[in-house]
């Protein structure tokens, strides 16, 4: 049964062979993201496993806003029409109806700055040569792409893919400790 990181890798070689890759991700969204309602899996009243954030981030991409309803524990993605198309805006809640107080927003694609992860594994890499090579392509133009060629082409995929869990899980795990909820760390990768 293929595990976490194979999917990663399965769904990144999709988006590289269809052309969804780079800083911005897909312009159009796919079906599963129209007004998305998933629950996130409880441990008591005022726990969210970190698992659960943690897909939801690794979803993210520019024009993508994910809430948690702090009562039901169901995450609410909301697509930007002005990217997405205004066709997206039918199907959705209008983020200004949404409650404060009952909804938090999740770290955006901003908030997250993968290009920070991706750069600190790079520096990472124990050997030298490579970890040179890594740096140059993590700092020039089309970093994402030719950063993560490069991992692929020396076998380090799942080693990033891990790494970047990783650091998602520190993500989330701050982000549910400001809002006071506890949080299940159960198929969280260590770190």
């Amino acid at each position: 049964m293929p595990d976490r990181h194979d999917r990663q890798i399965d769904t990144m070689d999709r988006r590289w062979s269809s052309g969804q890759t780079g800083d911005r991700g897909a312009r159009r969204a796919p079906a599963r993201y129209h007004h998305r309602m998933a629950p996130a899996h409880t441990d008591g009243p005022r726990s969210v496993r970190v698992e659960d954030v943690v897909d939801q981030l690794d979803m993210l991409s520019e024009g993508i806003q994910v809430y948690l309803d702090l009562e039901t524990h169901e995450f609410v993605t909301v697509l930007d029409p002005s990217i997405f198309g205004d066709d997206v805006a039918a199907d959705q809640p209008d983020p200004k109806d949404l409650e404060p107080g009952r909804f938090a927003a999740l770290p955006d694609a901003f908030d997250v700055h993968e290009w920070a992860i991706l750069r600190d594994f790079c520096e990472e890499v124990e050997d030298p040569d490579l970890r040179a090579r890594l740096l140059r392509a993590v700092h020039g133009r089309g970093a994402f792409r030719t950063t993560k060629d490069l991992l692929y082409e020396h076998g380090l995929e799942r080693d990033w893919y891990a790494a970047r869990d990783r650091a998602l899980a520190r993500v989330a795990r701050d982000w549910l400790a400001s809002l006071g909820l506890g949080h299940q760390d159960d198929e969280t990768p260590a770190g």
